[in-house]
């Protein structure tokens, strides 16, 4: 009796331990991939089975292009990462760190034939559309777009880079 006592008491921590196992890999698979901004960075946090995607779309001339892909890096599959848009005479940087990495950095540099850069974050992330890096001669055009970055319909000229980036999050096949 004692001996089927505990075979039955096994067999209920093995059920629970399995079950456990279960809900931990299932509530891993039903993380939602989330993008978040504080102090000048975006924290990027892919769901299980996705990488990150750093798009950029040209306004005036609407090429599109993708700058960055994370499907080449080598980090768990469990990371945040930490993104940083910025800019300076004649290119547009894209910094990433990883929160499981403090080795891991990657910078995208785009260069920039105007003297003065800036890169401006809109105030809500609609659609992974982070903000834009704005190339311009023209000192006034730049104070004047961050001041009023939702009225860009009047700098639309080819003298003015309008590159609007987002962070985009992909599917692994």
């Amino acid at each position: 009796m004692l001996y089927k006592k505990g075979i039955f008491i096994s067999l209920f921590f093995i059920v629970l331990i399995i079950l456990g196992l279960f809900y931990t890999l299932r509530h891993h698979e039903d993380q939602k991939a989330t993008i978040s901004y504080q102090d000048g960075h975006y924290y990027v946090t892919p769901s299980l089975n996705e990488t990150v995607k750093i798009h950029a779309n040209n306004l005036i001339s609407h090429e599109q292009q993708d700058e960055v892909l994370t499907k080449s890096f080598n980090l768990p599959k469990e990371t945040t990462l930490i993104t940083t848009f910025s800019a300076k005479e004649k290119e547009f940087l894209i910094e990433l760190t990883a929160t499981s990495d403090s080795n891991f950095k990657q910078t995208t540099k785009i260069p920039s034939t105007k003297r003065y850069n800036a890169y401006i974050p809109y105030s809500v992330i609609k659609d992974g559309n982070t903000g834009l890096f704005v190339g311009t001669d023209d000192p006034s055009i730049l104070k004047q777009i961050k001041e009023q970055p939702d009225q860009l319909d009047q700098f639309f000229t080819d003298d003015i880079i309008l590159l609007e980036q987002s962070i985009l999050f992909e599917k692994n096949k």
